[in-house]
């Protein structure tokens, strides 16, 4: 497990707020469109992932 030796001894915040995009937000980057909608254009989704991560490291 990369780094959690080290990462152990770093303090965690209580929380780590995410700021969600708002409709205008969404809009100006052309991701939907004015009737709020999924833009059409083509899109990739690529995914890197693994089950056996260090997640429950943070239990």
């Amino acid at each position: 497990m990369a780094n959690a030796s080290l990462y152990q001894h770093y303090p965690l915040k209580r929380r780590y707020p995410q700021k969600l995009p708002t409709a205008h937000d969404l809009q100006r980057r052309k991701l939907i469109n004015s009737q709020g909608g999924v833009a059409d254009k083509s899109y990739v989704a690529i995914y890197v992932g693994d089950y056996d991560s260090a997640a429950w490291l943070y239990q």
